[in-house]
Protein backbone atom coordinates (compact mmCIF):
# COMPACT_ATOMS: atom_id res chain seq x y z
CA UNK A 1 0.00 0.00 0.00
CA UNK A 2 1.46 3.24 -0.81
CA UNK A 3 0.86 6.69 0.14
CA UNK A 4 -1.26 7.31 -2.85
CA UNK A 5 -4.32 5.56 -1.88
CA UNK A 6 -4.32 6.84 1.71
CA UNK A 7 -4.17 10.55 0.22
CA UNK A 8 -6.91 9.60 -2.45
CA UNK A 9 -9.23 7.82 -0.21
CA UNK A 10 -8.88 10.68 2.06
CA UNK A 11 -9.95 13.37 -0.63
CA UNK A 12 -12.65 11.54 -1.81
CA UNK A 13 -16.20 12.67 -0.20
CA UNK A 14 -18.97 10.18 -0.76
CA UNK A 15 -22.76 10.58 -0.53
CA UNK A 16 -24.79 8.04 1.78
CA UNK A 17 -25.20 4.97 0.41
CA UNK A 18 -23.28 5.81 -2.78
CA UNK A 19 -22.41 3.02 -5.09
CA UNK A 20 -18.49 3.29 -6.16
CA UNK A 21 -16.33 1.45 -8.89
CA UNK A 22 -12.64 1.67 -8.58
CA UNK A 23 -10.98 1.38 -11.45
CA UNK A 24 -7.69 -0.84 -11.31
CA UNK A 25 -8.72 -1.34 -7.48
CA UNK A 26 -5.20 -3.89 -7.02
CA UNK A 27 -5.34 -4.87 -3.75
CA UNK A 28 -8.48 -3.05 -2.59
CA UNK A 29 -6.90 -0.67 -0.86
CA UNK A 30 -9.33 2.05 -1.88
CA UNK A 31 -12.50 0.30 -1.12
CA UNK A 32 -10.82 -0.88 2.52
CA UNK A 33 -10.19 2.63 3.55
CA UNK A 34 -13.36 3.82 1.91
CA UNK A 35 -15.89 1.14 3.62
CA UNK A 36 -13.92 2.15 6.65
CA UNK A 37 -14.53 5.76 6.38
CA UNK A 38 -18.62 5.56 5.05
CA UNK A 39 -20.41 2.72 6.74
CA UNK A 40 -23.08 3.46 3.64
CA UNK A 41 -20.95 3.12 1.17
CA UNK A 42 -20.53 -0.71 -1.76
CA UNK A 43 -17.16 -0.60 -3.70
CA UNK A 44 -16.57 -2.67 -6.43
CA UNK A 45 -13.09 -2.53 -7.85
CA UNK A 46 -12.07 -3.57 -11.55
CA UNK A 47 -8.81 -5.26 -11.87
CA UNK A 48 -6.72 -6.80 -14.91
CA UNK A 49 -4.00 -8.43 -12.20
CA UNK A 50 -5.35 -12.17 -11.04
CA UNK A 51 -3.11 -12.02 -8.72
CA UNK A 52 -4.00 -9.06 -7.19
CA UNK A 53 -7.83 -9.23 -7.64
CA UNK A 54 -7.10 -12.74 -5.56
CA UNK A 55 -5.17 -10.48 -2.98
CA UNK A 56 -8.23 -7.74 -2.91
CA UNK A 57 -10.94 -10.90 -2.53
CA UNK A 58 -8.51 -12.19 0.78
CA UNK A 59 -8.23 -8.39 1.86
CA UNK A 60 -12.21 -8.10 1.67
CA UNK A 61 -12.99 -11.63 3.50
CA UNK A 62 -10.15 -10.75 6.00
CA UNK A 63 -11.86 -7.42 6.79
CA UNK A 64 -15.58 -9.16 7.15
CA UNK A 65 -16.45 -6.30 3.74
CA UNK A 66 -17.96 -9.36 2.01
CA UNK A 67 -21.59 -7.66 1.42
CA UNK A 68 -20.27 -3.99 0.92
CA UNK A 69 -16.84 -4.67 -1.29
CA UNK A 70 -16.32 -6.83 -4.06
CA UNK A 71 -13.31 -7.38 -6.47
CA UNK A 72 -14.35 -8.42 -10.37
CA UNK A 73 -11.53 -9.73 -12.65
CA UNK A 74 -11.37 -7.83 -15.82
CA UNK A 75 -9.96 -5.33 -18.05
CA UNK A 76 -11.22 -1.80 -17.47
CA UNK A 77 -11.02 -1.40 -21.74
CA UNK A 78 -13.55 -4.13 -21.52
CA UNK A 79 -15.84 -2.18 -19.26
CA UNK A 80 -19.13 -2.26 -21.36
CA UNK A 81 -19.35 -5.95 -21.60
CA UNK A 82 -18.43 -5.98 -17.33
CA UNK A 83 -20.85 -3.64 -15.97
CA UNK A 84 -24.24 -1.38 -16.98
CA UNK A 85 -23.95 1.95 -17.54
CA UNK A 86 -24.35 4.20 -15.38
CA UNK A 87 -24.81 1.52 -12.80
CA UNK A 88 -22.58 3.43 -9.91
CA UNK A 89 -22.76 7.08 -8.43
CA UNK A 90 -18.79 7.17 -8.25
CA UNK A 91 -15.95 6.53 -10.18
CA UNK A 92 -12.82 6.55 -8.36
CA UNK A 93 -9.27 5.11 -9.66
CA UNK A 94 -5.32 5.81 -9.06
CA UNK A 95 -4.83 5.96 -12.34
CA UNK A 96 -1.34 5.20 -14.15
CA UNK A 97 1.29 7.68 -13.90
CA UNK A 98 3.16 7.94 -17.23
CA UNK A 99 2.88 7.17 -20.82
CA UNK A 100 4.80 4.24 -21.97
CA UNK A 101 8.64 4.80 -22.02
CA UNK A 102 8.56 8.07 -19.17
CA UNK A 103 8.72 8.09 -15.80
CA UNK A 104 10.45 5.62 -13.41
CA UNK A 105 10.31 2.30 -15.06
CA UNK A 106 9.04 -0.91 -13.15
CA UNK A 107 8.58 -4.53 -13.66
CA UNK A 108 5.62 -6.63 -14.24
CA UNK A 109 2.76 -6.21 -12.54
CA UNK A 110 4.09 -2.59 -10.89
CA UNK A 111 5.18 -1.67 -14.20
CA UNK A 112 1.70 -2.14 -16.05
CA UNK A 113 0.29 -0.50 -12.84
CA UNK A 114 2.57 2.71 -13.40
CA UNK A 115 2.47 3.51 -16.80
CA UNK A 116 0.01 3.36 -19.70
CA UNK A 117 1.25 -0.05 -20.15
CA UNK A 118 -2.31 -1.58 -20.35
CA UNK A 119 -4.38 0.98 -19.99
CA UNK A 120 -4.46 4.84 -21.07
CA UNK A 121 -5.77 7.86 -18.74
CA UNK A 122 -8.21 8.30 -22.35
CA UNK A 123 -9.39 4.70 -21.60
CA UNK A 124 -9.76 5.12 -17.93
CA UNK A 125 -11.55 7.96 -18.64
CA UNK A 126 -13.73 6.21 -21.42
CA UNK A 127 -14.65 3.60 -18.88
CA UNK A 128 -15.35 6.58 -15.83
CA UNK A 129 -17.80 8.04 -17.73
CA UNK A 130 -19.51 4.67 -19.10
CA UNK A 131 -20.17 3.72 -14.97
Amino acid sequence: MGTDSVLLADFVRLPGNCRVADLGSGCGTLGLLLCAEDETCKVTGIELSQQAHLAAVENIEKNLLEGRLSSLHGDVREIRGLLPAGSFDCVISNPPYFPVGTGKQAQGPLGQARSEETLSLSQLAEAAAWL
